[in-house]
């Protein structure tokens, strides 16, 4: 009787934290934050908006951190605590529930699957228009899309406007007369079928909610004993991928690409199939020519694979239908970067772009500190739960006992976090780490397939008794973590819509907004950011940025057109269009 009023008293606890925590999302993570760091709301807050101050993004990113270290150590005792009273054959009811779950899926596999495919891309174009709405939020994705545009109406590049000073836009260059993207063009020609259709922002939740069925199809491959339905749910509940899968960024069209060669991989294995072989090498090429330096990691990891005992046997398939399915894409790549660099050994990524590498102005002390932010910032978006469950299997079924077997879905994590210490890239604006997005689903098969690798709870031992219970807690757990960081994000954006919202507004037309500022105060937004037109400019407004004494330049060349001038006060969170005079 103790015990059962035990329980229902940390129940009740848990509803009324979470219900807190809920609260502090919404209104109060600054005031804790405030409080962490020992100084007044209003000096902190003064503090925090003051335009171009070098700690402003690092405060941001501590206010996170804050919260996942609070969030994490309170349903660490929590489920401690819930653990220790709640009776172990309720889990054992729980588990073999899961398992029953799993059998009802597969014997309905077809109306389950179809159900699942069509509810997820409902979440995510929800996601897409309410709390992202359908807004490009980084210069990444927005060069993309861009790239997108241009490449829908059949060309490779566009001609860069005469003034071409006035409309320089971060990740889009000028080069010999070409205007481009600095990315490789296997997201983009994807986004470009959404352009055309006049629906973009539909093309990542369906590459998305593919990825779910190809994972549940990997997890059937795998073994028997495997349950293959909980890893999709998993991933569909953490707010990594609800928020990512919903952008506009190129990471989901590289999972599914990479899910899709191994899935190709285990059937070309399991009947020894050379053609299945080159649908694999196909999908990993494309994956190359997305995020080439994410599967360069990824092909680290599978040559380790060949010299294990459970990889041996991929060693006849590559030869040559693997080799061969991947050198086009690889021939593709070299010739991308020889029409926009002149060497076809020189992307387009480390030609123009800003990024930094040991002896470049990258020290070993910056890399640690952002690995460390990075690995916090991970446990933030998947689950506080996910990092302990996979740290303990990874050492103690790879490590331990130097079973190979699940290699290709243990491994990727670490390669990737540890390959973009040398990238001296954080991934700018973005939702999570996203290096480490494509690891994610990899990770959730490990972690499911190690907790559910016997038929019976009983079978366990303690410690993997309570791995399951913390991947049980997950699923019920993140969605406070879902719900602060769709807030936080849905405000961000919301204030780096600020100028389009405002020409719209005020109902202006046939004319030019020289852009003095960036916009924003949760997280700035450069005015390199904002500089976004289509591929000819030929929008009734052009956004330009402000040269001062230049701009009559561009007043000349277009002279019957109107011309504002937009500021940004992020102090006194106000904005300003303030038409010029002719």
């Amino acid at each position: 009787m103790k015990k059962n009023k035990f329980i229902l008293a940390m129940i009740a606890m848990l509803f009324i934290v979470s219900f807190i925590i809920v609260l502090y999302l919404i209104y109060g993570h600054k005031i804790i934050l405030t409080m962490y760091l020992g100084k007044s709301f209003g000096i902190l807050n003064d503090f925090l908006v003051k335009e171009a101050h070098p700690l402003q993004y690092y405060f941001d990113r501590i206010d996170g951190i804050v919260f996942g270290i609070f969030y994490y150590v309170l349903l660490l005792f929590l489920s401690l605590s819930l653990y220790i009273a709640i009776p172990g054959k309720i889990f054992n009811k729980i588990y073999d529930f899961l398992l029953r779950i799993d059998h009802f899926f597969l014997k309905n596999k077809r109306i389950c699957l179809s159900l699942f495919f069509v509810i997820s891309i409902l979440v995510l174009i929800i996601f897409s228009l309410v709390v992202l709405q359908d807004f490009p939020n980084s210069a990444d994705e927005y060069a993309c899309l861009f790239q997108a545009k241009y490449l829908a109406s059949g060309k490779l590049w566009v001609h860069p406007h005469q003034l071409h000073k006035f409309f320089q836009f971060n990740h889009i260059y000028s080069n010999h007369g070409k205007l481009f993207s600095l990315f490789y063009p296997g997201w983009p020609l994807i986004l470009s079928i959404g352009v055309f259709l006049r629906c973009p922002g539909l093309v990542n939740p369906l590459i998305s909610s593919l990825s779910l069925i190809i994972i549940f199809l990997i997890g059937r491959k795998l073994s028997v004993k495997f349950l293959a339905v909980i890893p999709i749910f998993i991933l569909s509940l953490t707010p990594f991928f609800l928020i990512t899968s919903s952008s506009y960024f190129s990471h989901p069209t590289c999972m599914l690409f990479l899910l899709l060669s191994v899935y190709f991989l285990l059937i070309a294995a399991s009947k020894e199939s050379k053609i299945f072989s080159f649908f694999a090498s196909f999908c990993l090429g494309w994956a190359f020519i997305t995020r080439p330096y994410t599967v360069f990691l990824f092909i680290l990891v599978f040559i380790i694979y060949l010299f294990s005992k459970h990889g041996r046997i991929y060693l006849k398939l590559l030869f040559p239908h693997f080799i061969i399915g991947f050198s086009i894409f690889a021939i593709i790549f070299l010739l991308y970067n020889y029409l926009f660099t002149n060497n076809p050994f020189r992307s387009n990524e480390l030609f123009f772009s800003n990024y930094y590498f040991f002896g470049k102005g990258y020290t070993l002390g910056m890399a640690s500190r952002d690995f460390i932010l990075q690995l916090v910032d991970y446990s933030f978006w998947t689950s506080p739960y996910f990092s302990l469950i996979y740290v303990y299997y990874f050492f103690g079924v790879l490590i331990r006992k130097r079973d190979m077997s699940l290699w290709l879905f243990a491994a990727p994590l670490i390669f990737l976090a540890i390959g973009h210490i040398f990238l001296g890239q954080s991934g700018g604006n973005r939702y999570g780490p996203r290096f480490y997005y494509e690891a994610t689903p990899f990770m959730i098969i490990f972690i499911v397939s190690c907790i559910f690798n016997v038929k019976s709870y009983l079978k366990k031992t303690s410690l993997e008794k309570y791995m399951f219970f913390l991947l049980i807690c997950s699923l019920f757990f993140n969605v406070p973590l879902i719900c602060y960081n769709a807030i936080r994000e849905h405000k961000a954006i919301i204030e780096r819509q600020d100028v389009f919202k405002l020409v719209k507004k005020e109902n202006i037309h046939n004319s030019i907004i020289f852009l003095k500022t960036g916009t924003g105060t949760i997280r700035r937004m450069s005015r390199g950011d904002l500089v976004r037109n289509s591929p000819d400019f030929s929008d009734d407004v052009l956004y330009a940025l402000d040269l001062g004494k230049e701009n009559i330049e561009l007043i000349n060349f277009y002279p019957k057109k109107n011309y504002y001038i937009y500021t940004y006060n992020n102090i006194l969170n106000h904005e300003k269009l303030e038409k010029i005079k002719k």
